[in-house]
């Protein structure tokens, strides 16, 4: 879990400026970054650990 947030506080400002640059809108700015972290969350096993 401590491995999320750290994910979490790195790279939330980034997409949140990104989401925000696509939507004009703070609300669905903040709700598509909710949505993206929450959909990594539950695909984090998915993820491969060793890159080649």
């Amino acid at each position: 879990m401590e491995e999320l947030k750290e994910l979490y506080e790195l790279h939330s400002k980034g997409i949140y400026s990104y989401l925000f640059y696509l939507t004009k809108n703070p609300q669905q700015a903040e709700e598509l970054l909710q949505e993206t972290f929450y959909q990594a969350c539950i695909s984090i096993h998915r993820f491969n650990q060793n890159p080649i």
